[in-house]
């Protein structure tokens, strides 16, 4: 996305935490601040709340993903979303304080912070105005269509918190989608 000098990535590569966390682990959880932004190198994770006492998925990342709470971060108040690994996962973390010191030094790091910033912003709104629209059928062709790593890694009662549905709606409709298909 930017290109940086070879200092800029040393004195971010300097910073870095790696921490792995078991299957169904926390990385960041309810009720806390969160105080890091984390690159996934291995595994998949999503971001759950509650809602009228129920557990709602409210995203999936796996690989090659950064990830944060970012209200969280910018705010330093405690956040009603956590983290959780769906498999093995290997996090890449750096402290707030220590990216900001990066954005501070390198304009390459700053203008990957917006960006970085910009794109989840995008990714946010595009994908649950989605969801909200649609049908659960064509929420989950969409999911099917745009995103097979969820249907293949992440267990359906998760998809079925995702999609909003019960997953015995959503088994109603994998059965659906899948007789269309024959």
């Amino acid at each position: 996305m930017v290109p940086l000098e070879p200092e800029a990535f040393s004195a971010f590569a300097d910073k870095l935490t790696v921490r792995t966390l078991k299957k169904n682990e926390v990385l960041w959880n309810i009720g806390e601040v969160c105080k890091e932004v984390g690159f996934i190198t291995r595994g998949g994770m999503r971001y759950f709340f509650y809602r009228d006492g129920e557990e709602v998925t409210g995203q999936f990342f796996f690989e090659n993903t950064f990830i944060t709470i970012y209200a969280s971060l910018l705010t330093e108040k405690v956040t009603e979303i956590a983290f959780q690994a769906l498999e093995e996962t290997e996090v890449l973390l750096i402290s707030k304080a220590s990216l900001y010191k990066l954005f501070d030094a390198y304009k390459s790091w700053e203008r990957f912070g917006r960006m970085m910033a910009e794109h989840n912003i995008v990714q946010m709104v595009t994908v649950r105005a989605s969801l909200t629209s649609a049908t659960p059928k064509e929420k989950y062709l969409q999911l099917l269509n745009d995103r097979p790593k969820v249907i293949e890694r992440v267990p359906l009662n998760i998809i079925a918190s995702y999609l909003d549905i019960t997953p015995e709606h959503l088994s109603r409709v994998r059965r659906e989608v899948a007789e269309k298909n024959l």
